[in-house]
Order: structure tokens, then C-alpha cells, then sequence
């Protein structure tokens, strides 16, 4: 009975172990894409993404639409840039964005 409760132990150290990594992994995961927001007066709201510390995705103007247009608004930028990331994290490259996505997401185009 005593082996019993020490087999159990040890699979309970185990799990905790694959727990642990799955949560450092989690936080690597986290650290390796980031954004940064920026406006411009002649476009309007823009990003870029970095992913481990470097610029990866810079995007001045909405994208999958005709003509070079900011973002009207941060959230706007926010929004598609989230998108992006979570595709990335899906390692779909490039992370492409389609009109159709762009309007589920209401991104404001001003025309």
C-alpha cells in the first residue's frame, strides 16, 4: 500500500512538471509577439507588430482595401492587429487579412 501512495505521488510530480512547462511556454509565447500603436497625420492610426523584440509586420494603412487609408480609430488598429498576432501564432505567414474579415471586425473606412 505504502508503494502505491508513492507511485502516486510521483505521477502527481509529473504532472506538476508538465504544468510548469506548459505555463513557461505559455509566457514565451506571450513575449514573443507585441504591438505598438502609432498615429500619423497624413494616414491616421497604424501598428507594428514585433515579434521577439524586432519589427516584424509594420502596417500604416488598413489592409485587404483599395487606396491607402489609416485606421480611424486605435481600437480599429487594435483589432486587426490582434488578428494578425493570433495568426501568427497559428504560423500562418503571411498573416493576410481579407475584406471580409475587415468588415467582421467593423473596421470604420472613411471614403
Amino acid at each position: 500500500m505504502l508503494s502505491s501512495c508513492n507511485n502516486k505521488q510521483e505521477s502527481n510530480s509529473e504532472n506538476t512538471t508538465i504544468v510548469e512547462k506548459s505555463i513557461d511556454q505559455e509566457v514565451d509565447r506571450i513575449r514573443e509577439l507585441d504591438v505598438e500603436t502609432y498615429f500619423s497625420d497624413s494616414l491616421g492610426w497604424g501598428f507594428d507588430i514585433f515579434r521577439n523584440g524586432k519589427k516584424y509586420v509594420h502596417q500604416p494603412h488598413i489592409p485587404a482595401i483599395n487606396g491607402l487609408m489609416g485606421f480611424a480609430s486605435e481600437e480599429d488598429a487594435l483589432a486587426v492587429a490582434n488578428l494578425m498576432m493570433d495568426k501568427l501564432e497559428q504560423n500562418i505567414v503571411p498573416p493576410s487579412v481579407s475584406p471580409s474579415e475587415i468588415d467582421s471586425l467593423e473596421i470604420v473606412i472613411s471614403k
